[in-house]
């Protein structure tokens, strides 16, 4: 979901043309209208499920709600308090707020395709073993029709991680590291 920042419109006997210029949602926090005019604080042991729909309710200058769409929150997260006070002061950003809260959370936030603001867990965004298998090399039709090799010394790599599935449908998954001393690309 995009907001639009602003627009150029210019108009000749020949040509109508209108330009938006497009930011993210987030524009909302990290922009002027998230600027703090007062500082805020939110104490410890203060759960999730309160502090970010004040935030998202939060009033700006003119009246308006940052963002009327609910927060999406992974369920790992049901329960969770912040671990430490959340301080930001005036002139700070809302977003400040956000960063604050997702790292004591250990997650990634970021707005959907439909808007809404989600917190989802970062070690399961990082961990490839739980991830889908976008490449499969079949086994029929495999034939070779054309070998050539270029070596590259800078461009060289001495560890390869392979993950790839079986046919008990496991993700399965294999380093292989050069740690041979008389190497000249050992780790």
């Amino acid at each position: 979901i995009y907001i639009i920042d602003g627009f150029d419109f210019s108009y000749t006997t020949s040509q109508r043309e209108v330009t938006y210029q497009l930011k993210d949602k987030f524009c909302i926090y990290a922009g002027t209208t998230g600027t703090l005019d007062v500082g805020y604080e939110i104490p410890v042991d203060t759960p999730i499920e309160e502090v970010i729909p004040s935030i998202q309710n939060f009033s700006n200058t003119d009246g308006t709600v940052n963002d009327l769409k609910s927060c999406i929150i992974d369920t790992k997260y049901t329960g969770f308090k912040t671990q430490a006070t959340i301080r930001v002061e005036a002139g700070g950003k809302l977003s400040e707020i956000y960063d604050q809260l997702a790292t004591q959370m250990s997650a990634e936030y970021y707005y959907n395709s439909v808007g809404n603001l989600c917190f989802y867990p970062l070690n399961e965004t990082v961990d490839d073993s739980v991830k889908p298998i976008i490449w499969t090399y079949p086994w029929l039709g495999r034939d070779l029709h054309n070998l050539s090799l270029n070596f590259q010394n800078e461009n060289i790599v001495n560890c390869v991680k392979v993950i790839g599935d079986n046919i008990d449908s496991n993700v399965y998954s294999a380093v292989v590291t050069n740690e041979n001393p008389t190497s000249p690309i050992c780790i």
